[in-house]
């Protein structure tokens, strides 16, 4: 009998543990962005600076953007038509900035977020792509736009007189 009640007691935890995460994702699916909002993605970045949402050469959305006084573009990719865009990336140059090869392959080996190169022009420049595709929380894209803050802070600090 007491063998019995235990295994009950066991099943019924398992049961309540095993619903838990399920409990949880069905309360996060509501919260979850994809490239299907724009403007979702644009109240978010409005948090940060400046931003207006615009399109793209090709008809795709874009978000043209100030953190700190730096100007930056979020180009929106794998779209159906301008809709339904799989992933973002974050770009911005630093016009007239042309540090040494070298100094910019050392910076990406030290850092995780952020991809420095120089443009055709020889001009300093950094993306940052971030994957979309099933939706991401509101709270990562927004933490996502805090690290871009913060890697523009650093390559402001580092890299640009």
């Amino acid at each position: 009998m007491i063998l019995a009640r235990y295994s009950l007691a066991v099943v019924l935890s398992l049961g309540v543990g095993l619903a838990l995460p399920a409990a949880g994702l069905a309360q996060n699916a509501a919260d979850l962005l994809d490239g299907s909002d724009p403007a979702a993605i644009l109240r978010i970045a409005e948090g940060y600076g400046s931003a207006m949402l615009d399109k793209d050469s090709v008809g795709d959305p874009m978000i043209e953007g100030r953190i700190d006084g730096q100007s930056y573009t979020v180009f929106f990719y794998g779209c159906e038509g301008g809709v339904g865009c799989s992933s973002i990336q974050f770009t911005t140059y630093f016009a007239g900035v042309r540090p040494d090869a070298a100094v910019v392959s050392d910076w990406n080996d030290e850092n995780r977020f952020g991809t420095l190169y120089l443009d055709g022009d020889g001009d300093l420049a950094i993306d940052l792509d971030v994957n979309l595709f099933g939706g991401v929380t509101r709270k990562n894209l927004d933490d996502t736009f805090d690290w871009w803050r913060v890697v523009l802070e650093e390559v402001r600090a580092d890299l640009v007189p």
